[in-house]
């Protein structure tokens, strides 16, 4: 049953990210469906008691705020999705063993598939017009700007690949002859793909996850890498340094990042992209919509909030970029506060271990990205904790098989 939950899952993804038509039919399908498989196995869930507590008393503060939505239906929608998301957690966490050995290794060929459609997707939107992208919500086509999820997704795959050369563990499929020849070969491969989505967002990800990556194994002694592993580790932080602000467009670059800018802008399908992309607007809108309505208004309904608050016309969004900002917003104080509460604690009880690290990567591009608006991404980042999700179980990093072993 875990399987076939996991392949309709994965159907829904791909759905997603190519941005078909009736992908909010497909998402609340699949929301529905994870919390059918979770009430069934509702027995089986064992979780700390404070844990579902927590967020009972979340889900119950988002139903208030729901009945207070400006929009009814949309509210109930996202509440749905929420409820999903949760039973997608315990779904992970219960099924560890199914899914440790086929989660990753469905991302990391995804991102090859994905990068790959995503070069022919031009010259197939000729003759297939069905193809054609109906929302920026996928992960193929730059809808917003020049900015493509894609970038956002591949950060996934290249923090898992550089977990599996600091660790020397993964798949034995991606060893020839006991070398790590075909997790170079993804690097180099997805790089430039993850370079040239745009995505500010992925940049600061990666290169802040690769940051605590490195200083988590070097603190606990085990960063016995090669100098070719540490040397890539620097190239790509400092490649994602300088595209950050290569891309931005600023008054105060040195003649020679301009004339890049310039370059990337008129060859490469770069557009204006300001420096804070508008994030502090979004905030201010935010805070003014939370000071009139602390029960918020509405799961989903950002987008109300943002259309009564914005300075200029040119600055409305249906999502503030952040996550923990749209559920304050929408959901109210109380269940901005719980939800806050809720992500500590599975971070906190989560092992080091290579799911706990693409979460990680993943709530840091939700600090400035609406990637967790893709409703398949937001579940994924999910099961990704609740796989590295261990409760009161006291872990240790077994350096003799790479990986983490539960300990008392």
């Amino acid at each position: 049953m875990s399987l076939i939950i996991f392949l309709i899952y994965t159907i829904s993804f791909i759905w997603n990210a190519l941005g078909l038509t009736n992908s909010n039919d497909i998402n609340i399908f699949i929301a529905l469906l994870f919390i059918f498989f979770g009430t069934i196995s509702i027995r089986k869930i064992n979780l700390p008691s404070t844990l579902i507590l927590l967020v009972s008393f979340f889900l119950i503060s988002t139903l208030i705020s729901d009945c207070l939505s400006v929009n009814i239906p949309n509210s109930i929608s996202y509440s749905i999705y929420y409820l999903g998301a949760f039973f997608a957690f315990t779904y992970a966490n219960h099924n560890k063993q199914t899914l440790s050995k086929i989660l990753l290794p469905m991302v990391l060929a995804a991102s090859v598939m994905l990068a790959i459609y995503s070069t022919l997707l031009p010259s197939l939107t000729k003759s297939l017009n069905i193809l054609v992208p109906q929302s920026g919500y996928q992960l193929v086509f730059p809808s917003f700007g020049s900015h493509n999820h894609l970038g956002d997704f591949l950060l996934i795959s290249l923090v898992t690949c550089f977990y599996f050369l600091i660790t020397k563990g993964g798949p034995r499929i991606l060893y020839i002859h006991n070398k790590p020849i075909l997790i170079y070969l993804l690097i180099i491969f997805l790089t430039p793909y993850f370079i040239f989505s745009y995505s500010r967002s992925a940049y600061v990800s990666l290169a802040l996850t690769l940051i605590m990556m490195f200083i988590y194994f070097a603190k606990e002694k085990y960063f016995k890498t090669s100098t070719t592993v540490f040397g890539l580790i620097v190239l790509i932080i400092t490649l994602c340094s300088g595209f950050l602000f290569l891309v931005s467009n600023t008054s105060i670059k040195p003649l020679m990042t301009k004339n890049i800018n310039n370059d990337l802008s008129k060859n490469h399908n770069l557009t204006q992209k300001y420096p804070s992309g508008n994030r502090q607007q979004y905030l201010y809108q935010g805070i003014s919509s939370l000071r009139e309505s602390p029960l918020g208004v509405g799961a989903g309904n950002f987008v109300y909030a943002s259309k009564k608050y914005k300075g200029s016309i040119e600055w409305w969004t249906e999502t503030s970029h952040n996550i923990f900002v749209d559920v304050f917003v929408e959901n109210g104080l109380i269940s901005g506060f719980l939800f806050l509460i809720i992500i500590s604690i599975l971070f906190l009880k989560s092992n080091k271990d290579a799911y706990f690290f693409v979460a990680l990567a993943l709530l840091i591009n939700f600090q400035s990205d609406y990637t967790y608006r893709i409703y398949p991404i937001f579940l994924l980042f999910c099961m990704f904790i609740g796989l590295a999700y261990r409760g009161n179980i006291k872990s240790r990093f077994d350096k003799t098989k790479n990986k983490f072993q539960p300990s008392i």
